[in-house]
């Protein structure tokens, strides 16, 4: 299955989220072909950095909880906000994967 984790961060957090940027980085390089799609949420400017968001495959919503749990990111406390969804592709460019 795949599933959307959808982050926003809490105000004054931009030292420690370039902090903690190359660990997180690390740990989304170390979930392989799990990890589909992912980057940052930017705020009107397109520059700053105000939360992020990736889909990965997991098995259940429980492992899918889990990797989100063990990011950096949130153990590091960045976030006021999160979630993770089951999400089904539907529409886009032909030459991504489509899964049931």
């Amino acid at each position: 299955m795949l599933f959307v984790v959808y982050n926003i961060d809490a105000e004054g957090v931009s030292e420690k989220r370039a902090e903690l940027l190359p660990a997180h980085r690390d740990y989304m390089k170390s979930l392989g072909e799990k990890t589909l799609w992912g980057g940052p949420l930017l705020a009107d400017d397109g520059e700053t950095k105000r939360g992020g968001m990736y889909v990965v495959r997991a098995d259940s919503a429980e492992d899918a909880r889990h990797i989100a749990e063990n990011d950096p990111f949130v153990k590091g406390g960045i976030f006021q906000f999160s979630d993770v969804s089951a999400w089904r592709w539907q529409s886009g460019p032909a030459h991504l994967e489509k899964e049931s």
